[in-house]
């Protein structure tokens, strides 16, 4: 196990790097088994700890029920791990204990965590910070690819400034697990752009939540989610729930399996408070391939001042009664002049 706390005279001048030596064909393992949560980890990032670099490494976890590969604790910043192996438990369940990369307990900063493959764990990644007055800031989760965790592949809670953008994230092949593929709830200023979701559970599952965005500009953006043909309940797309300056732009939403009622490519939820809104969705691609599933559902809350811009999207579900947007349309003519905006919109 290697544990890192603060390091006298660390700084954006001083940083500190470990990596593989260059000529290694393979990347060393650094591996060791959890029993007891004071020994949940592999690689642990103690209070204190800042302007550390690791490079090129394999670490991985042999432990069941303790089984976190990386711990970030409170009070650390600009940690980068780059080029790395994190492997975990390939059988977990549902416990945070057996989460690949962690991070809770206090706030941490400037983190940079790249082109990594992460395998396995409950969770693939899980990021939070400790109240919505209380963010961690500006942590930057780019070009990673995220395997076969079973339950949420990405969980980012109260983050400020945050970049996850270029993922690749394929959910366990034979999860039953309920399941999120990106998990997003109060976070402001955040780029969300360029990830590939595809979620294989039995379960209910959703793609991407955007749950409470605020700030000045939030960006969804040229994301691909593909939901689980094995699923027979719930299964949603991008879910937006109750957030203020987001732009939804050039996503691609394809919702193969669940009970088809239960079923929406987008779904949109929110008020006329001046808290929520100024939601911009266009340019996107909605698909429910399940027959007489909703390629939109748009609740009534939503459905005025909450939306800026709805427009030049294109829908496609099977069967009628697929377009809800304060109230369910029987076909795609009805449904743009019952609601009187959407005019540059396809279906088919």
């Amino acid at each position: 196990q290697i544990s890192i706390g603060g390091v006298t005279g660390s700084s954006s001048t001083n940083t500190i790097t470990f990596q593989s030596d260059p000529a290694n064909t393979a990347m060393p393992l650094i591996q060791t088994s959890g029993t007891a949560l004071a020994t949940n980890y592999v690689l642990a990032f103690q209070g204190g700890a800042q302007y550390i670099t690791f490079d090129s490494l394999h670490f991985k976890t042999t432990g069941t029920n303790y089984s976190t590969v990386v711990n970030y604790q409170g009070g650390t910043n600009n940690i980068t791990i780059n080029d790395c192996m994190l492997e975990g438990n390939a059988t977990a369940t549902t416990s945070t204990y057996q989460t690949v990369l962690y991070q809770n307990g206090g706030l941490s900063h400037y983190n940079t965590i790249t082109n990594n493959t992460l395998e396995g764990g409950s969770y693939g990644l899980y990021m939070r910070g400790t109240g919505t007055t209380s963010k961690g800031t500006g942590n930057n989760i780019s070009n990673n690819s995220i395997l076969n965790a079973n339950y949420y592949q990405c969980y980012l809670y109260y983050q400020d400034s945050l970049n996850f953008n270029g993922n690749t994230i394929i959910q366990r092949p034979t999860s039953t697990s309920f399941c999120y593929g990106i998990y997003t709830y109060y976070c402001d200023d955040c780029n969300v752009t360029k990830n590939s979701v595809t979620l294989n559970t039995t379960s209910s599952n959703y793609g991407i939540m955007i749950g409470r965005w605020a700030g000045t500009q939030n960006e969804l953006s040229n994301n691909m989610f593909v939901s689980s043909a094995n699923a027979t309940g719930t299964a949603y797309g991008i879910y937006d729930n109750y957030s203020l300056n987001v732009n939804i732009y050039h996503n691609s939403v394809n919702i193969r399996g669940g009970n088809p009622t239960s079923t929406r490519a987008l779904y949109v939820t929110g008020s006329t408070s001046a808290l929520y809104g100024n939601v911009d969705i266009r340019n996107n691609i909605f698909v429910n391939s399940l027959t007489n599933g909703y390629a939109i559902y748009v609740t009534s809350g939503a459905s005025t001042t909450y939306l800026s811009n709805f427009s030049n999207n294109i829908y496609n579900a099977p069967g009628t009664n697929t377009l809800f947007f304060g109230s369910v349309y029987a076909n795609f003519t009805a449904y743009q002049a019952g609601v009187a905006r959407d005019t540059n919109s396809y279906f088919g």
